[in-house]
């Protein structure tokens, strides 16, 4: 049985390996396999969370890591961040760290 969960994660993330997924913590280490090992295995309702968020605190640690409900701590989270809209030359600029957008093509308006 946990084989065929493993495969299905797997398949979930794209073919994407787990380490390739994996948060890590302040000190560049992977946290998701000491997080099952300090928790216990995930529910289908459950995830790992920050307490607090990142999005608030910039302490990835897992003493700052518990177990919580995936359904309530997802709708939370954009509750304690700013919603931020880019446009494609916004992208461009984040992706490639250009500071001015004239030299990046005006993708909001192909032809």
């Amino acid at each position: 049985m946990q084989k065929y969960a493993d495969k299905k994660l797997e398949l979930f993330f794209g073919f994407s390996k787990l380490d390739h997924t994996d948060i890590y913590d302040n000190n560049d280490k992977p946290l998701f396999k000491r997080c099952i090992k300090k928790f216990g295995a995930l529910e289908y309702d459950e995830m790992f969370g920050f307490v607090p968020a990142l999005a608030i605190s910039d302490n990835a640690s897992i003493k700052n890591i518990d177990k919580m409900n995936i359904f309530v701590h997802l709708n939370l989270l954009p509750d304690l961040i700013e919603i931020q809209y880019i446009d494609f030359k916004k992208l461009g600029q984040m992706a490639f760290g250009v500071e001015n957008s004239s030299t990046l093509p005006d993708l909001d308006n192909l032809k």
